[in-house]
């Protein structure tokens, strides 16, 4: 499943995730990036519109940064040359670090490939 797809059912379903592994994901259109940037990222971004898709998704995200809130382990992996890794940068900004991936690259098999060894090798070691 696509990463916002995974990302979707994640919210939706309380409990139902084990963890979420994404790879380069969609995270909603360029005015929302924005918007979670003029707002110094998103921790400190604050929907406007909650019938939209991607405003709940990312209202869902900043519970990362609530302690001890119950969510899903969360791993996300990018490619640095890839025109949307500064969305996924902005995610990066609500996870721990030893959870975020970046290799060289752009949006394609090699990037994923490269960082779901990455991932995998982490789960390996049991984290």
């Amino acid at each position: 499943m696509g990463g916002l797809g995974a990302l979707i059912v994640a919210s939706r379903l309380p409990g139902a995730v084990d963890r979420v592994i994404l790879l380069l994901p969609y995270l909603g259109p360029n005015s929302l990036i924005r918007d979670i940037e003029a707002a110094g990222g998103p921790a400190r971004w604050t929907p406007t519109d909650l019938t939209d898709p991607y405003q709940r998704i990312w209202q869902w995200l900043q519970k990362y940064r609530e302690p001890n809130a119950p969510m899903p382990p969360m791993y996300l992996g990018f490619a640095r040359q890839e025109g949307m890794a500064p969305n996924h940068r902005l995610l990066a900004q609500l996870l721990p670090a030893d959870r975020v991936f970046e290799v060289d690259g752009e949006h394609g098999w090699i990037a994923w490939q490269k960082l779901w060894h990455l991932e995998f090798a982490g789960f390996a070691r049991g984290q």
